[in-house]
């Protein structure tokens, strides 16, 4: 079988990322209708918080153990118990007719959707690589951008006329995401894509001691993203209610807002490309993580107009996004993709659990949103520490900084092996010498030309 067509993976991309979509999209309901929820006396801003709150209570260990399970007992097992509650999550929000209790057992069982979140990382970290690696991953911030998008500019129109349909819309997005996995895992077993791909299967020997072999770099773009990202996250989820509450704009226009906010999301593919071609990546996070602590700033002074720097949060947010999560694959074994994935999708969550609760519980407290916007400032602040620590360990190796050549593929891991390999063809008779060099220097040519992801294990 000959390699997958542009068109192929193309589409591929699109199906495999349809979870992303679903799970975004059912992520914000309760934040769409939250002004009409609130204008019926059936929720107030901090229920509200506290309903996206217990929607993140399980995630931090499902995303865990997910990924750990699709490492070791494979894809198809896992996506099955992850998706069957998630789809009972969709009936008890569609079904609760404004009982909180109800909407609360909802809230926690969509929390089955995080995991998907996983799975369909790890799908792309193994069968992609290099500059569709970025692409797929940056297609993902789009997907899940619109279903955002989507949840906050039809959510509200549908609600005023409908609110019971309204409230099942999540429902019917994931039995959608039901249809996706299936076609996506019948497909892969006719036509074997990663094979195709010239990607040797995975084998499932991974142990939780490998974890250790995570270098920091790993962790420093985990609380990139769980800072960054649930702090945007949280800000769109809230920001029809800001918006009406905090500057006098309608429901409508403030559902507009972010609607566009989210749609910003559409720069992802262009950005991660260009940041590929560039290189320099802890330049652009550090910039993009400073820009963005500044704007939480702007936004906490409530004389502004807040739309500018909603929209700035998310031009900025896309750069960001397009190529963190993209970025690690390059310091992660392809037998840990799963696990490693899966701390991101804790840790993520955990932003999730304290976010939600913390920025709806200041507002309360305090009677304006200076102090919720504030808190987010300080979370970007650190992000940018985080990035600070990832260049300055970046000096030696370069993983960060070199471009990535979009026909050599995923950088290249050089273990104790090759280095010995290596000094071993040294020794030999002058002629053996020359050949190895010449095999060396030809396999070389192959790849991207700097020092490997290896001994990955000790990178700082």
């Amino acid at each position: 079988m000959g390699q997958l067509s542009a068109i192929t993976k193309f589409l591929l991309i699109l199906l495999i990322n349809y979870p992303i979509f679903v799970v975004m999209l059912v992520y914000d309901v309760i934040g769409a209708l939250g002004p009409i929820l609130q204008e019926q006396e059936i929720l107030t801003v901090e229920s509200m918080g506290w309903l996206y709150t217990v929607y993140s209570i399980l995630p931090p260990v499902l995303v865990v153990v997910a990924g750990i399970m699709a490492d070791k007992w494979g894809q198809e097992l896992t996506t099955v118990i992850c998706i069957v509650p998630y789809l009972a999550s969709g009936l008890f929000i569609w079904l609760a007719d404004g009982e909180f209790n109800l909407l609360l057992v909802g809230r926690v069982l969509a929390g089955f959707g995080e995991p998907l979140l996983v799975l369909q990382q790890r799908i792309l970290g193994l069968l992609f690589s290099g500059s569709w690696l970025s692409l797929a991953f940056a297609m993902s911030n789009v997907v899940g951008q619109v279903g955002n998008a989507v949840v906050f500019l039809c959510l509200p129109l549908i609600g005023r006329y409908n609110l019971f349909l309204a409230l099942g819309v999540g429902f019917f997005a994931i039995c959608g995401c039901v249809i996706s996995c299936t076609l996506y895992f019948l497909l892969d077993r006719c036509y074997k894509f990663q094979e195709q791909e010239g990607r040797e299967p995975t084998p499932n020997t991974m142990k939780l001691s490998d974890i250790k072999k995570f270098p920091i770099s790993y962790w420093c773009l985990n609380a990139i993203n769980a800072l960054a990202t649930c702090s945007t996250f949280v800000v769109m989820s809230f920001g029809p209610t800001f918006l009406v509450d905090g500057a006098g704009y309608s429901i409508e226009m403030a559902g507009l807002i972010i609607a566009i906010m989210n749609l910003t999301i559409i720069l992802a593919p262009f950005t991660g490309w260009i940041i590929d071609k560039v290189g320099h990546r802890c330049l652009w996070w550090g910039v993009c993580l400073f820009g963005m602590t500044f704007s939480f700033i702007m936004l906490a002074i409530e004389w502004l107009d807040p739309v500018y720097w909603l929209m700035t949060i998310g031009v900025l947010f896309t750069i960001l996004n397009s190529s963190v999560n993209a970025a690690i694959p390059l310091v992660v074994e392809e037998a840990l993709m799963g696990t490693a994935y899966g701390i991101v999708g804790f840790l993520f969550t955990v932003g999730l659990l304290i976010y939600p609760s913390g920025f709806s519980a200041l507002r309360q407290n305090t009677g304006n949103w200076f102090a919720s916007h504030l808190l987010f400032a300080v979370a970007n602040f650190a992000a940018f520490i985080c990035c600070l620590i990832i260049a300055w360990g970046d000096r030696s190796t370069g993983i960060f900084s070199r471009a990535l050549d979009s026909k050599a593929g995923n950088y290249q891991i050089i273990t104790e092996e090759d280095i010995e390999f290596t000094e071993a063809a040294s020794l030999d008779s002058p002629r053996e010498h020359s050949h190895a060099e010449e095999k060396t220097t030809s396999d070389y040519e192959k790849i991207p030309q700097w020092t490997p992801k290896a001994s990955y294990q000790h990178y700082v």
